[in-house]
């Protein structure tokens, strides 16, 4: 049974932690999770409208607050991509400092080897892992396939370029991503309609059910946020 007093719920709902209702929701619950110990750590990144909203709730949970340099992500296997592009992609797509919420002292080390890219942060944020080992075997391809886009592209249709005035070859990269649209995987919005309180996006074994990872951690961000506001709770599930 999970007990949260009345007072600090009231005080919890005037805290406005995202501009977008459900994140803000989906930010609470993760946050009061890991107060629980049901997670290890809140992951955010950082912009300045996040950071005062974000310190008060985790003064509030009595829970403990850091902020990082950004999180590289991790690989099993070394994307088969230029090393310019390699750069030009963490640079645009990973250069936000991240904010961390967390109870035990220990999670810093922790932190420490996520932030130099020795450990998956998704066990710290408490994923599945099977969706976490799911992810790292087709991160490489992901980007590889980014890239192979990205190349197509350059050569298809050279307007790419307008609005780059030289530079190295990694500068040009970085133009390019900065405007470049990746689609939004099927495996996310499956994730959303399936299991919509999660913060991952799950692996194919969850969502077949053949694996209960996701199903678990939904089913409990569900009861955190009914003990919050049932109204977080209809208002994530008519999101779906």
């Amino acid at each position: 049974m999970i007990h949260i007093s009345n007072q600090l719920v009231k005080q919890l709902r005037k805290i406005i932690t995202d501009s977008d209702e459900i994140r803000d929701i989906k930010n609470k619950i993760e946050i009061v999770s890991t107060s629980l110990d049901i997670k290890p750590a809140f992951l955010d990144l950082n912009s300045e409208n996040k950071l005062f909203p974000l310190r008060r709730l985790s003064s509030l949970f009595k829970l403990k607050y850091m902020i990082t340099d950004p999180i590289p992500l991790y690989y099993t296997r070394k994307p088969d991509v230029k090393e310019s592009f390699m750069r030009a992609s963490l640079e645009v797509w990973n250069s936000r400092r991240p904010i961390w919420i967390f109870s035990d002292t220990k999670v810093e080390a922790i932190i420490s080897e996520c932030i130099q890219g020795e450990r998956n942060p998704g066990f710290l944020l408490g994923y599945p892992e099977c969706c976490i080992n799911w992810h790292e075997k087709i991160r490489a391809s992901e980007i590889e396939s980014v890239f192979q886009e990205v190349e197509k592209a350059i050569i298809a249709d050279l307007h790419l370029l307008n609005g780059y005035h030289g530079g190295s070859e990694e500068e040009m990269y970085k133009h390019i991503l900065s405007q470049w649209r990746i689609p939004f995987p099927n495996y996310a919005s499956e994730t959303h309609r399936l299991y919509p309180f999660v913060p991952h996006w799950a692996c194919p074994s969850c969502l077949e059910g053949k694996s209960k990872g996701t199903e678990k951690i939904n089913s409990q961000y569900k009861k955190v946020a009914m003990q919050l506001d049932p109204e977080y709770v209809h208002i994530i599930e008519d999101s779906v």
